[in-house]
């Protein structure tokens, strides 16, 4: 399971990917709240809190790249995140754009979890 977060490889279907996109959200933002209040600041956390952010930041553009290949796209449209006010929407048309209902050259069709 934790590989597929890591991969660029395969499809994911809109409910997967607002789900890792929430989770991506959410946990992080967890994990800080409870370790900012229980921990004292060190040079560590902060080593660990920016491999959480890289570790955070590669599974977006993994399910990016899987949800443009649900759509039929290569996964390198995953860098028209950096490009201004484009950038900004293609998360967001990402859980909009319904995907291929048959198998196409990136894999089969997504199941729901």
């Amino acid at each position: 399971m934790l590989a597929g977060l890591f991969s660029f490889k395969g499809r994911l279907n809109r409910i997967q990917y607002v789900t890792i996109i929430l989770a991506g959200y959410l946990l992080p933002f967890v994990a800080y709240m409870v370790f900012s209040v229980s921990v004292r600041r060190t040079d560590l956390i902060d080593l660990v809190g920016l491999a959480v952010i890289f570790g955070v930041t590669w599974i977006f553009f993994a399910a990016m790249a899987k949800r443009f290949h649900d759509i039929g796209k290569s996964g390198w449209a995953c860098l028209l995140f950096f490009v201004p006010v484009v950038g900004q929407l293609t998360p967001i048309a990402l859980m909009i754009y319904p995907g291929e209902n048959k198998t196409n050259e990136f894999g089969a069709v997504p199941i729901y979890f």
